[in-house]
This record gives structure tokens, sequence and C-alpha cells, in this order.
């Protein structure tokens, strides 16, 4: 746990700066809420449909959701997003012509089930 989901627009040509987003995020966590990194799962999702504001294409977004278990105090889970918003900012910035619109939603699960399953790899 948690769970870290990058959601982005289309028009934002920072994919790959997405992608090496994560382990900077995860090392956030680590260091904000105590978070192990063999914890951290992140998914990236680029939105081809999206809508912000007036339409105008030079709108665009990306958005971090974290999902952890209860547990951490409001000064930490501060930290976390705060800490988060500076690794958006320095990996999106200001592009040429876009207008990113960032933002980042920690939550606690309320109700969550895990379980690991692992492959047989002796082959048996």
């Amino acid at each position: 746990m948690p769970h870290i989901v990058i959601e982005y627009s289309a028009n934002l040509p920072h994919k790959n700066e997405l992608i090496g987003v994560a382990p900077l995020i995860h090392y956030a966590l680590m260091e904000t809420i105590a978070a192990s990194e063999s914890a951290c799962k992140t998914r990236l999702i680029k939105h081809d449909d999206f809508h912000i504001s007036n339409g105008d294409p030079i709108n665009s977004f990306v958005h971090v959701s974290v999902a952890i278990l209860s547990g951490r105090s409001q000064e930490q889970k501060d930290a976390a997003g705060a800490k988060i918003m500076e690794i958006l900012r320095n990996a999106v910035g200001l592009d040429q012509g876009l207008d990113v619109k960032a933002s980042v939603e920690i939550r606690e699960l309320q109700t969550y089930f895990k379980q690991d399953f692992y492959s047989n790899a002796s082959g048996d």
C-alpha cells in the first residue's frame, strides 16, 4: 500500500517525465508517511477524451491520487501532498504554450483487502 494513480491529459507531452515521476513519488511517500517502497504501486492513465475549462486546447491536466491506509496524521498527509506537487511541478513545469492544471489527492481507504498471488516458479 499505497496505491498511486497518475492521470493526465493526452495533450500533455510529458509521458516519459511522468513515468520517471513514479519512483520519486514512492520516495516522497517513504519520507513523509513512512510507506515502504515495496508496498508502493503506481499506475499511469492517459486520457484521450477530456474537457478542461473553456475547452481551449492549451489546457492540460495531471492529477495524482494516493490511497493510503489510515493512521497517518494530517501533517504527514499535507507534507506528502506538498512534496508530490513539487515533484509534478519539476516534471511538467511550464510547458511551451500549455496551461497545466495539477492536483494531488491523498485519501484513506476505509475497507481494504489484499492478498499476494505468487506463481509456482518451480513448474510443479
